[in-house]
């Protein structure tokens, strides 16, 4: 559709009346983000069809600095396998190690390399494994939700 030519630097610079020189390179390169680029609105529509779940938004909330993606799922409860890879590619969309979930009334935390955690009913539950990356993937394949990890909170530390 749009191909970048001998011609494409010299309008560019046109267009956007810089004084740095642009190359057909950087044109080039700027097609190609913006080719690849999603808004985190779009992202979550993504998400919502790809996995079949009704809601799925971007919060602002600020649990812990570390955490770097906070997602509310309300529809959704712990049980539910789709929530596995969602949390998978919140992490690979923002380039962080952790995210916590909202669900219904319920919240579940994930860092890598640590233990998951979550808070159903009032009742703190943790997984008796590590959440990595292999760990994450090897639920998703196996159609495994996170409710399916998780252990009341002291018989997982006993």
């Amino acid at each position: 559709m749009i191909e970048v030519g001998p011609q494409s630097a010299a309008l560019a610079q046109r267009l956007i009346a810089t004084p740095q020189p642009i190359t057909s390179a950087a044109v080039e390169d700027r097609l190609l983000w913006a080719c690849e680029y999603i808004d985190d609105e779009h992202w979550c529509l993504k998400q919502q069809q790809e996995l079949g779940l009704e809601k799925v938004v971007l919060t602002h909330e600020q649990f812990n600095p570390r955490f770097g993606i906070t997602l509310a799922v309300p529809e959704a409860t712990v049980d539910e396998p789709q929530l596995v890879p969602l949390v998978r590619q919140a992490l690979a969309y923002r380039k962080v190690d952790g995210a916590v979930v909202e669900l219904l009334g319920d919240r579940i935390a994930i860092y890598l390399g640590e233990p998951i955690y979550a808070r159903v009913r009032g009742v703190v539950y943790e997984s008796v494994a590590p959440a990595g990356v292999a760990r994450l993937a090897e639920l998703q394949q196996n159609g495994v939700s996170f409710g399916r990890e998780l252990r009341i909170a002291e018989l997982a530390a006993s």
